[in-house]
């Protein structure tokens, strides 16, 4: 399963990647980027381009311990997601190791989550922008995906 994912570009069919589709519930982490894994000094000292390796590692332990896919609703996701993209080298050059976890990305509507989930999916938004909706796990612009908020959104995926 993870094989096909790494060597296929992303953009599937949600019901054909998700093995969780078949009645039990699946998590979804809907997941901003600057102001997540990188942060405003970061961006400043290293440039616009580049996530923190400590914030990214923060990333995989959320999949690592939830399972959860990764739907990307960044600005980011208008560059594209897959293989050659900015956005995965970056990423891949600051240690993510949970390619398989990153499903896909939001529409033209960033905040569109609709398409991706179904009654009894467990979800969370993380953005350092304060949206006014229940599942938001907001960070700091100034300390991104802290420790604290990792162990935040583990308790919501895996308690819904």
């Amino acid at each position: 399963f993870s094989r096909q994912l790494e060597t296929t570009s992303i953009g599937f069919d949600k019901d054909w990647i998700n093995p969780y589709s078949g009645g039990v519930v699946a998590r979804y982490l809907f997941l901003d980027v600057d102001g997540v894994l990188n942060t405003r000094q970061s961006r400043l000292n290293h440039g616009s381009n580049w996530m923190d390796p400590d914030l990214v590692s923060n990333l995989d332990r959320i999949v690592a311990q939830t399972g959860c896919w990764i739907v990307v609703h960044s600005g980011w996701r208008l560059g594209g997601i897959d293989r050659g993209s900015v956005f995965f080298d970056i990423l891949h050059k600051a240690g993510f190791r949970s390619w398989w976890a990153i499903l896909g990305a939001t529409g033209a509507n960033a905040l569109d989550f609709s398409d991706w989930l179904r009654d009894g999916d467990i979800w969370v938004i993380v953005d350092d922008q304060d949206w006014d909706i229940d599942n938001l796990v907001k960070t700091d612009d100034s300390a991104g995906l802290t420790d604290r908020i990792t162990d935040l959104i583990i308790r919501r995926l895996t308690t819904g």
